[in-house]
């Protein structure tokens, strides 16, 4: 697993880089360091073998049995976002690793756009050090069309609240094309349109006393009624997915509602609509995991939809902390991310091209 732990050392190294003073000298070569930052995650991902991770091999296998399909039943079993990349590919005889490398540059470079577009955008190293701790290996080198989708989707958040509607409604349908579950973003894009402020912490306090209930008291078969005649996410209903199990109530988790919690209590009043959006959608990504607490594959996909907003709920503190708790803060970060990290290795196998 030598390769891993490399990329690892060279991430960390770059966002140290990333993160230093603008005074200091290497500070005029960061947007050339975030470039190599860019083109080395997608080169990792993108020529990555078949099998090092779990999915591969159905993409693959999809890729190969393009011509097998109706369209009309590929668009409805599978995606309409990967057909017709795929079909793009096919058409030009450039082969699935083709294929593989277009999703990870697709990915990686709206994650850039993403960050770019917000005030976080001073942070973008340890955004992409928490990013690729986390979910780099879960979604760019396995669930490719969750990492496309989810990027997509976040992105149109993002214009929806600059008030983009139509680039905000086409970034939305692009997401949809690559990961259906997308569509529960529905109700917040509508909440953004009718320009809600996401000002009270008591709502907060209702969506999660809310979910509480509605794991206590509504079977999770209820919650899934409907959706099991849909073969691909069966073995999520059943709970049989085991590369994906693990239990929602964990560190990382608990984490997450401990910064939720000090972010509400400490800095709301202090915080631009961004912040109070991304604290609305980290308290839905825990509220989700605890509907489903039941079914603990269904919790994860569902909630890790909100990875890039969890992502940001790491960076609010360091706005508001003083410098020498900043400091101490930036390691805390670091020692997250290392454990993020190895956490993630879990679900690979030893890398090669």
């Amino acid at each position: 697993m030598g390769w891993y732990w490399g990329l690892y050392g060279y991430v960390t190294i770059l966002t140290i880089l990333t993160s230093l003073h603008p005074k200091c000298s290497i500070y005029k070569y960061k947007f050339l360091i975030l470039c190599l930052l860019a083109i080395s995650l997608i080169n990792f991902s993108g020529f990555r073998g078949i099998n090092v991770d779990r999915d591969s091999l159905n993409y693959l296998n999809w890729f190969q049995t393009l011509n097998n399909f109706k369209i009309t039943t590929f668009l409805i079993e599978k995606d309409p976002g990967f057909y017709i990349l795929a079909k793009f590919v096919n058409y030009f005889d450039l082969g699935f690793s083709t294929l593989i490398l277009i999703f990870s540059i697709i990915s990686i470079l709206i994650k850039f756009r993403i960050i770019s577009l917000t005030h976080y955008a001073p942070l973008i190293g340890i955004f992409f050090y928490l990013y690729f701790c986390k979910f780099y290996f879960v979604y760019d080198m396995t669930a490719i069309r969750g990492a496309v989708g989810i990027a997509f989707a976040t992105l149109s958040i993002i214009m929806f609240l600059k008030e983009e509607k139509t680039k905000g409604l086409i970034f939305f349908i692009c997401a949809l094309a690559f990961h259906l579950s997308i569509i529960i973003f529905i109700p917040i894009i509508i909440l953004i349109s009718m320009k809600y402020e996401f000002q009270s912490r008591f709502a907060l306090l209702i969506i999660v006393a809310s979910s509480i209930l509605s794991a206590l008291f509504t079977p999770t078969l209820l919650l899934s009624s409907g959706l099991d005649h849909f073969n691909r996410i069966a073995p999520y209903l059943n709970n049989t997915d085991q590369a994906n199990q693990a239990n929602i109530i964990s560190s990382y988790f608990l984490l997450k509602i401990f910064l939720i919690l000090g972010i509400a209590l400490g800095f709301w009043d202090r915080l631009e609509l961004l912040d109070r959006l991304t604290i609305y959608m980290s308290t839905l990504g825990v509220s989700i995991s605890l509907i489903f607490m039941k079914n603990d594959t269904l919790a994860l996909r569902f909630s890790e939809l909100f990875s890039i907003f969890d992502i940001f709920t790491f960076l609010i503190p360091i706005f508001f902390l003083e410098k020498k708790w900043q400091s101490i803060y930036a390691i805390f970060i670091l020692l997250c991310g290392s454990v993020f990290f190895i956490s993630s290795l879990k679900i690979m196998q030893p890398y090669f091209i």
